[in-house]
């Protein structure tokens, strides 16, 4: 009997850790269209999502192909199937048997993520194509008012205002059926997926309600916590707020604070070689130097995601005379910055002033420094 009873105990041992084992683990399987008849025998690539690096591999065979076995991890979560230029499909990589249509987004089903994932895409794609069917009428209607002629100007206008009220209903629409994923996905990734969205659409206070109730996998996930980082040296590095201290990337004893916090007020102009926008204002950006700079004003310029080849030649061909910090990623990190070029104005005790300045506000807002401050920067 006690024999028995092990072998019963062992039997059940093994058959538990064998369906675990099957209850952790995932399989993909799919099809191409058949205008991807040129794929056959070639390899579709599972990458981890956010990068370019495979994790896996199978050949296509009949437009059809199929993952070994892969056991699901949490450091894991999603993936992107890839078959040459064309064809790409995200994919949940949760427990189960995963079946990707790649004709399609939101083609993996199969699996609970994956089908709450194919039904939001497919509500998200039906908003939008109930969209462009009725602006493509109002824009239809458009083109006949203008050729009619007589009172095309209001017409077109009245038009124009309901093609504006078409957009806005659809963005709006996108963005609740992302806050209802989310509400709904609080503790996975189709959570972290929404909340990406969201963060960057919605009013702070929102925002803040909205990370306050994720979970930690939501927040755990690249994309969001890349966000929320961002955020956190956006709010940190706000007007009146002290400056936040950074190097070059070669010289560390080349720093924001040699020039920043030394009793001047100085502009920072946080630009890259590349980018067409921050080297038109550089005109505009050096009358601002000449006008000011014998009243007490510095300028700096900070190179962001930038070549130091690249960016030594622009400063030659732009004119530039202004000192130079080159800060390939840490300063746009330290101080949220997006896009560039990015203005920000410090005070002589280094506290910003106002950030993203651009145009005549600068002129203007120095000038209001000049009175305040008895003609001097």
């Amino acid at each position: 009997m006690i024999m028995a009873k092990n072998i019963s105990w062992a039997l059940l041992l093994f058959i538990w850790a064998l369906t675990s084992c099957q209850s952790s683990s995932y399989i993909i399987s799919g099809t191409l269209p058949d205008q991807a008849a040129d794929l056959d025998d070639q390899y579709i690539y599972l990458l981890a999502f956010g990068s370019q690096t495979p994790i896996d591999s199978a050949k296509i065979s009949g437009g059809a192909f199929s993952f070994s076995k892969r056991e699901a991890v949490d450091s894991l979560p999603e993936g992107v199937l890839s078959a040459g230029e064309r064809y790409k499909a995200v994919v949940i990589l949760e427990p189960g048997r995963i079946l990707v249509d790649m004709s399609r987004e939101g083609g993996a089903t199969g699996t609970p993520l994956n089908d709450a994932l194919s039904a939001f895409l497919a509500r998200q794609d039906k908003a939008l194509q109930a969209t462009k069917a009725k602006s493509d009428s109002i824009s239809s209607l458009m083109e006949q008012s203008l050729e009619g002629l007589s009172g095309a100007g209001d017409r077109s206008n009245e038009l124009y205002l309901s093609l504006q009220t078409l957009l806005e209903a659809y963005h709006s629409e996108v963005l609740n059926l992302n806050r209802e994923l989310f509400e709904a996905n609080r503790e996975n990734v189709l959570g972290a997926r929404a909340l990406n969205l969201l963060l960057g659409k919605v009013s702070k206070a929102e925002a803040d309600h909205l990370i306050a109730s994720a979970g930690p996998v939501v927040l755990r996930h690249p994309q969001v916590a890349a966000l929320l980082e961002a955020r956190r040296s956006l709010e940190a590095t706000q007007d009146g707020q002290p400056f936040t201290d950074f190097a070059d990337d070669s010289d560390p004893e080349l720093k924001l604070s040699r020039y920043v916090g030394r009793g001047h007020y100085t502009l920072v102009d946080f630009w890259a070689s590349w980018c067409a926008p921050c080297r038109r204002e550089m005109p505009a950006l050096r009358r601002v130097y000449d006008h000011y700079r014998d009243r007490g004003l510095r300028v700096v310029g900070v190179a962001v995601a930038d070549k130091r080849e690249a960016h030594a030649k622009a400063v030659a061909e732009d004119g530039i005379s202004w000192p130079q910090i080159f800060s390939e990623q840490e300063a746009s990190r330290l101080y949220g910055i997006e896009t560039i070029p990015h203005l920000i104005l410090f005070a002589p005790d280094g506290t910003i002033v106002e950030r993203d300045l651009r145009g005549d506000r600068i002129s203007r807002l120095l000038d209001d420094l000049l009175e305040k401050n008895g003609g001097r920067l």
